[in-house]
């Protein structure tokens, strides 16, 4: 047989744990991000990426990068055109 005043009772308990526990899930706020310390892949700095990678065979992703001041990954992109840049 039900029992709708006990089963009540219990889901408005139950609402109020819900509600508990809602208010600790906000995050608190971020600390500002770090200032970009690399530039932007433009058209032009790629195609100075890959001339510089034609006339250094050897040199590294991250020696490039940091030639050019770029994220050795954009170095990467540059080379194997899988971007498209800035003007």
């Amino acid at each position: 047989m039900s029992n709708i005043p006990k089963a009540n009772i219990m889901l408005n308990m139950a609402l109020s744990l819900i509600v508990d526990a809602l208010k600790l899930l906000p995050r608190e706020k971020s600390l500002p991000r770090t200032p970009t310390r690399s530039r932007r892949m433009t058209k032009a700095l790629a195609a100075g990426v890959r001339s510089y990678k034609g006339q250094h065979p050897d040199a590294s992703l991250q020696e490039i990068g940091d030639h050019f001041l770029v994220n050795p990954g954009r170095v990467s992109e540059a080379l194997n055109n899988k971007k498209k840049y800035r003007k």
